[in-house]
């Protein structure tokens, strides 16, 4: 099952960075306590922030956890493999412009403050470090 097939049965969907929120069928006061996600593997990730898990999320939509993950790949035809490999591809590419698109924004940050001639503290070079090296990361990932 994929993340769509999912949060077409659940309501309040939306989307937010990562994923999706929406309500959980059981009924909370909080709302869009619903935490949806899909894996690079292809697995659909779900939990509910009120309920404290996702089982009472899946049972009320007549669902299991074994119904969120994909087939092995050896139930997959050789179609439904190039495919499967292509979604992977490309969620490795979103996950990694995401990260580019979030350390950019430390790095204008820093920029910003040594263009008015403010010092970076100790705290904020570390963290130019942790930028760097996540960026490499994601160059590595869609090289």
């Amino acid at each position: 099952m994929s993340a769509d097939a999912l949060l077409a049965r659940l309501e309040g969907v939306r989307e937010v960075s990562g994923g999706w929120r929406a309500e959980c069928p059981v009924g909370h006061k909080s709302r869009q306590t619903v935490s949806v996600s899909e894996s690079a593997n292809g697995a659909v990730l779900v939990h509910c922030f009120a309920c404290g898990n996702g089982d009472d999320v899946l049972r009320p939509l007549g669902l299991s956890w074994s119904d969120l993950f994909p087939k092995s790949a050896r139930e997959l035809t050789p179609q439904e493999q190039r495919l499967w490999r292509e979604q992977r591809r490309v969620a490795g590419w979103a996950a990694a412009l995401r990260v580019l698109d979030s350390e950019a924004a430390v790095l204008f940050a820093a920029a910003a403050d040594l263009v008015a001639g403010l010092p970076l503290s100790d705290e904020d070079q570390a963290r130019l470090r942790e930028a760097a090296a996540r960026i490499a990361a994601a160059r590595e990932m869609l090289a």
